[in-house]
């Protein structure tokens, strides 16, 4: 279902934010580990051609780049802004998944992280992106789920969290459990050895999820207000992470992996 929005790197969410670099590099420092043991698993092969959907500030990329050794990697984004142009198995480029488009079978691996809970139309820009991956190739699509604070025990996470989800949904018409619809989707499409991973990311400690979480809030907390999220909520979700012995599972990557069938599997 298509929802209302504004384009990504038009709202909040983009570049043009003072802190939109400290954002995308506290969003590597958390999720990179996680993230590099998901395409480990797809059991890289050196000569392999990859697409990396949504680089940011390139970590994952410039990883990949350095697996694939025979290969090259295509890096992506709306915006290049803090996306270094500077290894030679890395090309960089602006493009919009849901205008621009690959040639048939293009690559033997497939990454986004971050990129399809954004999207107006999700699901078919998924779709999309499967007509772009080789036959034995991977696709690897990682999002972020927000859903898991919401029953937590500690109220102002709850609060602060439920909060942040509707005033993200109206905005910009984030849908934060997509990610758990992909196995479905990719098995309509005839791939295989599909797989969904859930990693919780804890806040409370200062460590690389809660600075996150707590940029995002900052960066946010002005388009979330305008779209109805009351201040108290995410200051109380601020205050609590800020407080001595608050620990909680606050959010989780959700990683889901599939292959097709063909030549390389």
């Amino acid at each position: 279902m298509r929802r209302q929005r504004r384009a990504y790197h038009q709202t909040e969410l983009g570049n043009r934010e003072e802190t939109a670099r400290d954002r995308l590099l506290a969003l590597e420092a958390a999720f990179d580990g996680w993230t590099r043991k998901a395409l480990c698993r797809t059991r890289l092969q050196e000569s392999w051609r990859a697409l990396e959907i949504g680089a940011g500030a390139g970590s994952v990329a410039f990883w990949l780049a350095d697996q694939l050794t025979e290969g090259e990697v295509v890096a992506t984004d709306l915006d290049l802004t803090y996306l270094p142009d500077s290894h030679p198995r890395v090309r960089t480029m602006v493009h919009d998944l849901t205008v621009d488009s690959f040639s048939h079978a293009e690559f033997n691996l497939i990454h986004a992280r971050a990129v399809y809970e954004h999207l107006a139309d999700p699901e078919v820009a998924a779709a999309r992106t499967l007509s772009w991956l080789a036959p034995g190739g991977w696709i690897v699509i990682e999002g972020v789920d927000f859903t898991f604070g919401v029953n937590s025990p500690h109220p102002a996470v709850a609060s602060g969290l439920s909060g942040m989800i509707a005033g993200m949904a109206a905005a910009t018409g984030l849908d934060s459990t997509f990610e758990r619809t992909l196995p479905a989707l990719f098995h309509q499409h005839g791939l295989v050895d599909v797989s969904l991973c859930v990693q919780p990311m804890v806040c409370g400690d200062g460590g690389a999820a809660e600075q996150f979480l707590r940029i995002s809030l900052e960066q946010l907390k002005p388009m979330l207000v305008r779209a109805g999220t009351t201040e108290e909520s995410i200051d109380g979700l601020l205050h609590w992470m800020d407080s001595p012995g608050n620990l909680d599972t606050v959010f989780a990557i959700v990683t889901v992996s599939a292959r097709r069938p063909g030549a390389d599997s």
